[in-house]
């Protein structure tokens, strides 16, 4: 996805925080772009929202599965110790 959709997703997530899709969004378009951290948090942040919504749940474990392939990794583990909950 082009810069623009996550500028897209940001504007978004300032206008209206609780946004769960916009969140979760964003981290699809940084998990394409390797910011595997990063996308992350933000699923991390659409659960927080929307706690037990599948498609959230579903891309951390995804993500999870990729990252325990390159080293140990503590992204199954929700919620995490340093997690805002905003």
């Amino acid at each position: 996805m082009p810069s623009f959709a996550i500028a897209s997703y940001d504007k978004t997530i300032e206008i209206k925080p609780n946004f769960h899709e916009a969140w979760n969004n964003r981290g699809c378009s940084l998990e394409k772009r390797g910011r595997s951290e990063k996308a992350n948090c933000l699923y991390q942040k659409a659960l927080s929202i929307k706690p037990n919504e599948q498609l959230y749940l579903n891309n951390l474990t995804n993500l999870g599965h990729q990252m325990s392939h390159r080293a140990t990794s503590p992204f199954l583990i929700w919620p995490p110790s340093n997690f805002d909950r905003h």
